[in-house]
């Protein structure tokens, strides 16, 4: 059963839905902005194609997990060695050069905007690590 609060929350979800996508069909269609639409249709499809990967990986993870809830082992238990350690660092250092080695071959330079990116990726990698690893006795 659906309380008065959830009803509230989607109706205000739906209203705020309508009234982004009003807000911009008034922006490219009245205002002649074709281009700016063709634009970002065109940024959109990396993630997009990253979101599909994600919903499948995600419905495979859930069919897994309900599975081990069936079986009654939620648990998971690592065992990682120190050269596991020693390749997720290499990794970790090899994903900005990537970063930057993928901007380089599309672009033929390297700007501030994909340092920031590959500087981005590396935080997010290290505090993963850090994260994992640091639960290691």
């Amino acid at each position: 059963m659906v309380s008065a609060k959830d009803m509230l929350i989607n109706f205000i979800n739906f209203v705020f839905a309508i009234l982004i996508i009003g807000l911009s069909i008034i922006y490219f269609i009245a205002g002649d902005n074709f281009e700016n639409f063709r634009r970002i249709l065109e940024a959109l499809v990396p993630l997009a194609v990253l979101a599909l990967i994600f919903l499948i990986n995600l419905k495979l993870w859930r069919e897994k997990a309900k599975k081990k809830e069936r079986e009654g082992n939620l648990g998971l238990t690592l065992q990682l060695t120190f050269s596991d350690k020693l390749k997720s660092d290499i990794f970790l250092f090899l994903l900005p050069a990537a970063v930057l080695l993928t901007a380089f071959i599309a672009n033929k330079k390297v700007g501030l905007a994909d340092i920031l990116g590959a500087l981005a990726v590396f935080i997010i990698a290290y505090l993963w690590q850090k994260w994992l690893f640091g639960k290691e006795n």
